[in-house]
């Protein structure tokens, strides 16, 4: 069309056009193709509240346990930590998740060399352990004991994605352990050696 004023067959052009363009909304596939469209549509919603429904369920279960528990990439990288870690430990999620060489900055050092080397063979072998104990230093500052479990996690089609990890506090005991030596060692040195 011209920048002046619009021509008789320009003006019969596009009412040609514009009738057309009703013709085609008011042909019955259209309707079709809008209808499967809502359909559609229904079932985006069906799925998503589904997927959300699901999410809530995973975040009840993961976020709300009592134990430290993570999940390690194949090659050793943190995929995912619970909240409870900052329980435990006085570092955030967050923080561990921007921590070179999680979790071995919070371990004392006397227990690092150990727990990389059993933690290596696992993610290598595919392999699990139950209840290693390891000491660590809290962000305040103070020593808690821990035991750790790891066990390999697959994906639906069967293929290794890392190691899921669950770690207890499990301190109060150590320390209920320690009072019980230290108890039995003054019995032992009040009384001597049992003669026979």
């Amino acid at each position: 069309m011209s920048s002046k004023n619009p021509t008789y067959q320009e003006l019969k052009a596009k009412l040609a056009e514009a009738e057309e363009i009703t013709s085609a909304l008011r042909n019955e596939e259209v309707d079709a193709v809008i209808g499967k469209n809502r359909l559609l549509l229904l079932r985006l919603k069906e799925v998503e509240e589904t997927l959300r429904e699901s999410e809530e369920q995973f975040r009840a279960i993961a976020d709300y346990t009592y134990d430290w528990e993570s999940w390690l990439s194949s090659d050793g990288h943190l995929m995912w930590i619970n909240p409870a870690v900052e329980n435990l430990t006085g570092y955030s999620a967050k923080e561990c998740r921007e921590m070179p060489d999680y979790p071995l900055p919070i371990l004392l050092e006397d227990y690092r060399e150990e727990f990389a080397k059993r933690l290596q063979e696992a993610l290598k072998e595919q392999t699990s352990i139950n209840d290693y104990e390891f000491s660590i230093s809290h962000k305040n500052g103070a020593v808690r004991w821990m035991s750790i479990s790891w066990q390999p996690i697959y994906s639906e089609k069967d293929q290794y994605i890392g190691q899921r990890t669950s770690i207890r506090d499990i301190t109060d005991r150590k320390q209920a352990e320690e009072k019980l030596r230290e108890s039995s060692n003054s019995r032992f040195l009040l009384k001597g050696p049992i003669s026979v």
